[in-house]
């Protein structure tokens, strides 16, 4: 039997006594849906969002007068449509990508359902998904701004302040070379370990991608020194100092604390130089400067991993000065010029 076969088996045995009650004794499928996603390896954060955005379905089906046995197509249609039609406090409407989050959590409790004999067929696949938004980025640093604001990172023995502050300020120089190399989300940052680094090839092995993904992402000569460097004199220091006692984690601690501050940093050095950024920018900036220096769309997809080449796209959303300068530059006849003395 399988390791699929085997956990499938242990929720029937577990949840087969809720079958066909009604919604309002839905708290125990719901925490019983979270284990066995949790069994199938989702991460914690991912949980916490399955958790909400479930519950929100649920408490749909049970306002009209819903059980879980009722679950069809015309049901799975009727939640999308309403969630398009739901506003917020404000009177505001949902985003596109936010309804298609809420419909994607609840397709994978009815996958749940279907797959633990609750409901016959998972209905969601069967209904069209609305349209997904086409962003422009916007806030992006351009590519002098960018290599303003990492030089000042640079210099943080100019941070002021105590031995504790320069060092935090070193973290932050050292996280920002990193993620504008790598393209690496701060989440992926936080999760990188020791083992994952390889210096002599200048690659990483991203073991907790979006979606769980594992992928390999790839470090620049002065980054791959950068953390060298980092890894092998500072990194004592700077967890010591921090009473970061993680060994395994190159930076010592998880997502939230990491996140906050690098993104702490980030205000009080962009902020000193009229420049905005959070630590997503570099992965952004990363994307848009490769893309502007000419690198083939599918190579920046490889970079920054993404599944889906239409996550890459979003970086040929480009100003319609950068396009002209493009098109003057690359065109055959863009830098010809016209000669009137002979007319």
């Amino acid at each position: 039997m399988s390791v699929s076969q085997r956990i499938r088996q242990t929720v029937r045995c577990s949840g087969g006594r809720h079958r066909g009650k009604k919604t309002g004794n839905t708290p125990a499928i719901l925490e019983e849906f979270l284990v066995y996603e949790d069994t199938r390896g989702a991460r914690k954060r991912h949980l916490a969002g399955l958790r909400s955005r479930v519950k929100k379905f649920l408490d749909w089906l049970e306002g009209r007068g819903l059980e879980i046995g009722d679950i069809d197509l015309q049901t799975a249609r009727s939640y999308q449509s309403d969630l398009i039609g739901e506003r917020s406090a404000e009177g505001e409407s949902y985003a596109v990508n936010t309804i298609l989050s809420y419909r994607t959590c609840a397709a994978s409790f009815c996958r749940f359902l279907e797959e633990t004999g609750r409901i016959k067929t998972n209905p969601f696949p069967g209904v069209r998904l609305p349209r997904g938004e086409k962003k422009v980025l916007e806030g992006v640093l351009k590519e002098s701004e960018m290599a303003q604001l990492l030089a000042t990172l640079g210099q943080w023995e100019e941070a002021g302040g105590n031995l504790r502050l320069q060092m935090r300020a070193y973290l932050a120089h050292v996280v920002a070379e990193l993620q504008y190399a790598s393209g690496l989300r701060i989440a992926e940052v936080a999760a990188l370990r020791l083992g994952d680094i390889d210096f002599e090839k200048k690659i990483i092995t991203v073991h907790e991608g979006k979606h769980g993904r594992t992928r390999t992402a790839y470090l620049s000569e002065y980054a791959s020194d950068v953390l060298s460097l980092f890894v092998t004199k500072m990194r004592p220091l700077i967890l010591g100092a921090h009473h970061l006692h993680n060994a395994q984690l190159v930076f010592g601690s998880g997502y939230d604390r990491l996140g906050h501050t690098q993104n702490t940093q980030l205000a009080r050095v962009a902020g000193a130089l009229d420049l905005k950024i959070t630590s997503h920018g570099f992965r952004h900036a990363l994307g848009y400067h490769l893309l502007r220096s000419g690198c083939p769309l599918r190579q920046i997809q490889e970079i920054l991993g993404h599944a889906n080449i239409k996550d890459t796209e979003i970086y040929t959303k480009v100003d319609v000065s950068a396009i002209q300068v493009v098109l003057d530059e690359c065109h055959p006849r863009g830098k010809r010029s016209l000669n009137l003395a002979h007319r």
